[in-house]
């Protein structure tokens, strides 16, 4: 059953072929639906106007358009679109609907193979942002999804927070963007949003997702780790290896992810494709 909201009627009455079948996800200022539009499934992204969120939604249509990745979240046939509701205005717009489970919610530790797949794929997703001059900023469990299906297959989603290196920043210089648990040293320490930040930022918060996927726990704000403050354990403190919470990981494995957590850029994988190239070349049990 759909939830109650203020803007389900008004923009199916406004977009002739769309029908809310329900809901995805809420939250105070966005929402996702499942919708069926003429006849064929969609997500439908609904988010209260503001300056920002405009920017955010076009800058999210914008990548979705020019980035070409079975691993990205694709736009769909609907642009963004705007309707008043009680002197509230709501814009909306349809993209790709996953048919799946976010990893945020699958059981976990996670099988090797499922594993080294996700990593693969979310480096796919990096690789064609970073060919676009975009930073992702906000790589977590719970947008990345795991297709329905016997195949394991990841797709990242909401890339309304990435940073283009060639636009306007949507934040003030030094402002974080991003969430708190899934932040690299990169974004809390950054000076200059255009300049400091790049694809090993995003790396660093594939390899949190990793180590979380791989031990069951978050790897800088777990019961075994001093509880500082997350800030405080992101900048200094440093992982406890893999093979502590699960013995018979492949020491390649473990080796990666905890390069990934470095906590200086310079010394993450350099270059997306030697990320690649050392997850094919791990030998799995």
């Amino acid at each position: 059953m759909v939830p109650p909201a203020p803007f389900l009627a008004p923009i199916e009455a406004a977009t002739p072929g769309l029908a809310i079948v329900d809901s995805i996800r809420n939250g105070g200022q966005k929402s996702v639906w499942r919708v069926t539009y003429q006849g064929q499934t969609y997500a439908l992204k609904v988010l209260v106007a503001s300056p920002e969120a405009a920017e955010r939604a076009k800058r999210e249509i914008n990548i979705m358009t020019i980035c070409h990745c079975p691993r990205l979240v694709r736009f769909g046939p609907l642009a963004l679109q705007e309707v008043d509701v009680a002197n509230v205005k709501y814009l909306y717009y349809l993209e790709e609907f996953i048919d799946g489970t976010a990893v945020d919610v699958l059981a976990k530790p996670l099988a090797f193979s499922q594993c080294r797949t996700l990593g693969l794929h979310m480096c796919e997703a990096i690789d064609q942002l970073w060919r676009n001059k975009k930073v992702h900023r906000d790589i977590k469990p719970g947008n990345i999804m795991k297709r329905a299906g016997n195949q394991d297959e990841f797709v990242l989603l909401d890339i309304g927070l990435a940073l283009d290196l060639d636009g306007a920043s949507l934040t003030a210089a030094g402002g974080v963007v991003g969430t708190l648990h899934y932040l690299s040293p990169d974004q809390i320490k950054l000076v200059n949003a255009r300049r400091d930040l790049d694809f090993r930022s995003d790396l660093h918060a594939l390899g949190v997702v990793l180590y979380e996927c791989l031990t069951g726990v978050h790897p800088l704000w777990n019961s075994r780790v001093p509880q500082m403050n997350v800030t405080g354990n992101i900048l200094n403190l440093r992982p406890l290896p893999v093979r502590d919470f699960r013995n018979d990981t492949p020491t390649a494995l473990e080796d990666i992810v905890l390069r990934l957590l470095e906590k200086e850029p310079n010394l993450r994988h350099a270059r997306i494709q030697h990320l690649v190239e050392e997850l094919e070349a791990v030998n799995l049990p």
